[in-house]
């Protein structure tokens, strides 16, 4: 068996299984990441309670985007939601206005109905120091929602007075067939829920195997199965500046191409 590692079948499958553990190392770190980026969503008692907490996330932070660009008329977010399932309604309280804003696809219907739905509150306030003023944004819970109304000082500090309070709602649209963020971070969520207790096995067990084969191909490299003799390569004969020159140019045109893309 020994002789058999020292062929080239031998190390080509060696060279093979160890660039195939790091792989799986990279990727178990990378899934360890988003589970712990993610929370305790993957503590959900089912995928469909951990898909609606991320999707919320990302709804939460598309909202406040929105309530931004609500702050700001003439950065007002785009209509046209026909290249994403989500779709957007913003109510607004002050002067009577109601409905502020609307995404051509949303249906109050479906929003009552819908499956992932989230409504969020924020608040516009006006700061005034006396020599100057500025407008914020700040998010509220439905509680200190219902305790706020337009041209009130707000309990945020002193000289700070209500403008407006957006009432943002969101809900995705599951009959809409396309690939979008939140299709792409639907589908994450399901496969890292699923797969949530093997991923840091896989990873462990993968570093443990790559390193044994790492150090089997090192201790059978250069070496030939009839003896136990070890045999420079050709690549051996090439001085060590030239290799240097070569890795540093090599890794120059890369660096350049990836800066160029």
């Amino acid at each position: 068996m020994k002789r058999f590692w020292r062929t080239i079948g031998g190390k080509s499958i060696l060279f093979l299984t160890t660039i195939l553990c790091v792989y799986l190392v990279f990727a178990s770190l990378i899934g360890v990441f988003v589970m712990v980026n993610w929370g305790n969503s993957f503590f959900a008692p089912s995928s469909t309670a951990m898909e609606k907490s991320v999707i919320e996330e990302y709804a939460h932070d598309e909202a406040y985007i929105i309530a931004l660009n609500c702050l700001y008329n003439d950065e007002m977010p785009l209509s046209d939601d026909s290249q994403t399932s989500l779709r957007t309604r913003v109510i607004s309280t002050s002067e009577g206005r109601g409905v502020y804003f609307t995404t051509e696809r949303f249906d109050a219907s479906k929003m009552e109905s819908a499956r992932l739905s989230f409504t969020y509150y924020y608040v516009s306030v006006m700061h005034d120091s006396g020599d100057s003023s500025w407008s914020e944004i700040i998010f509220v819970d439905a509680e200190d929602r219902a305790r706020l109304y337009p041209g009130e000082e707000a309990f945020y500090g002193d000289n700070t007075t209500v403008k407006d309070i957006f009432e943002i709602q969101l809900y995705v649209d599951e009959e809409w067939n396309g690939i979008d963020r939140v299709y792409i971070l639907r589908q994450a969520a399901q496969l890292v829920y699923r797969l949530r207790y093997w991923i840091p096995a896989v990873g462990a067990v993968a570093f443990v195997l790559g390193l044994t084969t790492f150090i089997a191909l090192m201790c059978v490299t250069a070496r030939r199965r009839e003896d136990n003799d070890v045999h420079p390569g050709p690549i051996t004969k090439v001085p060590l500046e030239l290799l240097l020159i070569g890795v540093l140019l090599a890794v120059y045109v890369t660096g350049s191409l990836l800066d160029g893309a």
